[in-house]
């Protein structure tokens, strides 16, 4: 896992988490995995406060089914060592407003960290970087914003 580090610029910082990925074999351009561009705005995040991950999906499979039960609990293991959770899922129905998007997204997701450093760790905990390898095969497309409380 990956701990912040002040003594070096954010713009480093983010090119490092990408060449993270880069070296455990997932690739950017598949557009599910963060660019280097995307880690430095996370970065940038406020560091304390919860922080939030809001993703919607165009899944290929079944998630639980494609990444077996093993990987679930694993999943939850690191969630409950950082603190993180799942906050919630639900069934994408359709547009109210807005204009069309060509992506009919299916699923949405948000998931909650205690605090910028937790997703961090998250996202590069080497348990993780095994399970992203089957995202690929698994997501067919998703969108991921980054959220913060401004109460």
């Amino acid at each position: 896992m990956t701990t912040l580090n002040s003594s070096i610029g954010v713009s480093q910082q983010a090119a490092d988490l990408a060449a993270l990925y880069e070296r455990a074999g997932l690739d950017e351009a598949s557009g599910i995995i963060p660019t280097a561009a995307q880690w430095e705005t996370l970065l940038r995040s406020p560091s304390r406060g919860k922080i939030y991950l809001v993703s919607f999906f165009v899944f290929k499979a079944d998630p639980v089914a494609h990444m077996g039960e093993e990987s679930l609990k694993i999943y939850e293991g690191i969630d409950r060592q950082l603190g993180s959770r799942h906050f919630f899922n639900g069934e994408v129905h359709g547009l109210f407003t807005g204009a069309e998007e060509a992506i009919d997204w299916k699923d949405f997701n948000i998931k909650e960290f205690p605090n910028l450093q937790a997703l961090v760790q998250f996202m590069t905990d080497p348990r993780l970087l095994q399970m992203q390898k089957k995202r690929p095969s698994l997501v067919g497309k998703q969108r991921t914003m980054i959220v913060t409380c401004t109460d």
